[in-house]
C-alpha cells in the first residue's frame, strides 16, 4: 500500500494533530452529548460508512472552499487510533 503525506506514521505528527483537536473537542465524550468545547451555528454528524465512501469527498471539499478553509480535518475516535489503527495498520488514523 502506497501511503500519502498526510497519513499519520509517527507519534510526534499524531499527538500534534491529537492537540489541536482536543483544543475543539471534548475526545471524551459521546453521542448524543455535543463534543464540542464551542458553540458552533452549524455542526454534522454522519455515519462512517457514509463518510468513508466516494461520495462523501466532493461534498468535503465543497464544504471547505465555502468555509475558505484550505484543509480539512476528520478523525475517527471510535475505534482507538493507537491501541487499535497504529497497531493494525502501522499509521495512526
Amino acid at each position: 500500500m502506497s501511503l500519502s503525506p498526510y497519513h499519520l506514521l509517527t507519534e510526534s505528527s499524531f499527538e500534534q494533530q491529537r492537540d489541536g483537536l482536543q483544543s475543539i473537542l471534548d475526545t471524551r465524550r459521546r453521542l448524543p452529548e455535543v463534543p464540542f468545547l464551542q458553540r458552533w451555528m452549524v455542526r454534522g454528524f454522519d455515519e462512517f460508512d457514509w463518510v468513508m465512501g466516494a461520495n462523501f469527498w466532493p461534498i468535503a471539499q465543497e464544504l471547505g472552499r465555502t468555509a475558505g478553509d484550505s484543509e480539512i480535518l476528520i478523525a475517527v475516535l471510535d475505534p482507538d487510533p493507537v491501541d487499535y489503527h497504529k497497531s493494525t495498520f502501522g499509521y495512526y488514523n
